[in-house]
């Protein structure tokens, strides 16, 4: 079974309107459509291989049984153990052959499937939406999708096509420069994940989270100016993870809040303990970056990668354009820059 994609009467709008999106996203499609097909028959290959490395090795047996039945001699069963180890040799080149060709696939019906995406989302209202079909190879039937009975015809859709100026130069070469410098602007956007906040701004906010504990372990006198008199004096409680020594609604085990006392007895030392454990904490040189710092260097990096993908397809459709047969998109590319579109 494979994933057959079709530019069918629900694509007329993109047709009509945009004819060179639309030639691409036929061109993607087939690109898919025949990598699904190759993908199909290596599997057939796989199964003579190893169909073919099981006979050798059934060969063998039987050579082995005879030998003992003094039927065959040793030369016999020397050629047999040759022609095992060769089909596994064909088996092993096959199955690794077959890999690639199985992850080339998949990537091109990532890219397919992402452009029909993005293409589905900017479909004029009352348009239908465009989804996969899957068929075996060699029955494909006519891609029926038109809408029953009559009706108005949706409205254009706005679809601002990016011209993008391509430098001089090998398109080759350029796409494989930028596919590197894409590479090197994904890792360092990978590296934000690591990004901590600037240790001066956790150090500003350490008198603040000491005086809110400090306020929460103050003592305080209860009983006072009551009937019967009797004074208590009380301290911060806190919720304990243990089994509760009676039962009843919403009842929860309790303790003495040694920590809130503590800051409220001794809150500069309970700071300078705090400062002591920030500088520990980034004693090994950790990326400081503040949460909107973060997003502001998130946003810029993928505007980087975008500009430079842009540039990148723009190339490859260049060599497409002039009959090149084996250039493939990378999956993990913005269909954006795929269809040339913002």
């Amino acid at each position: 079974m494979n994933a057959i994609f079709r530019t069918g009467p629900d694509l007329d709008w993109l047709e009509n309107d945009h004819p060179r999106i639309a030639d691409r996203l036929r061109k993607i499609q087939d690109f898919a459509q025949s990598a699904a097909d190759v993908a199909s028959l290596r599997f057939r290959a796989d199964q003579q291989a190893r169909d073919g490395f099981e006979a050798a090795r059934t060969n063998h047996g039987r050579a082995v049984d005879a030998e003992r039945e003094g039927a065959a001699s040793e030369t016999d069963v020397l050629r047999m153990e040759a022609e095992v180890r060769r089909a596994r040799e064909r088996l092993d080149r096959t199955q690794a052959e077959s890999l690639e060709i199985i992850a080339e696939s998949a990537g091109a019906k990532t890219v397919a499937e992402n452009c029909l995406r993005l293409l589905n989302n900017l479909r004029p209202v009352g348009a239908k939406r465009v989804d996969v079909i899957v068929e075996p190879v060699g029955e494909r039937s006519p891609y029926f999708g038109k809408p029953r009975g009559k009706e108005a015809p949706p409205p254009v859709t706005t679809i601002k096509v990016v011209p993008v100026e391509l430098p001089a130069g090998d398109p080759a070469e350029i796409a494989e420069r930028l596919a590197g410098r894409i590479g090197d602007v994904r890792a360092e956007l990978a590296d934000l994940d690591h990004a901590v906040p600037r240790k001066a701004t956790v150090l500003k906010r350490l008198p603040g989270l000491v005086e809110e504990l400090a306020a929460r372990g103050a003592p305080r006198l209860e009983g006072a100016g009551a009937p019967d008199g009797r004074l208590r004096i009380a301290g911060p409680r806190v919720i304990i993870h243990a089994e509760p020594a009676r039962s009843g609604p919403g009842w929860k085990p309790t303790s003495d809040d040694a920590l809130a006392m503590q800051a409220w007895l001794a809150p500069d030392r309970v700071l300078e303990k705090l400062k002591a454990d920030l500088e520990t904490a980034y004693a090994h040189g950790p990326v400081e970056l503040d949460a909107h710092e973060k997003q502001r260097r998130s946003r810029d990096l993928k505007a980087q990668i975008l500009e430079a993908e842009r540039v990148e397809c723009a190339a490859l459709w260049k060599q497409i354009d002039e009959g090149g047969e084996q250039v493939r998109f990378r999956p993990d590319t913005d269909p954006r820059a795929i269809l040339g579109i913002a």
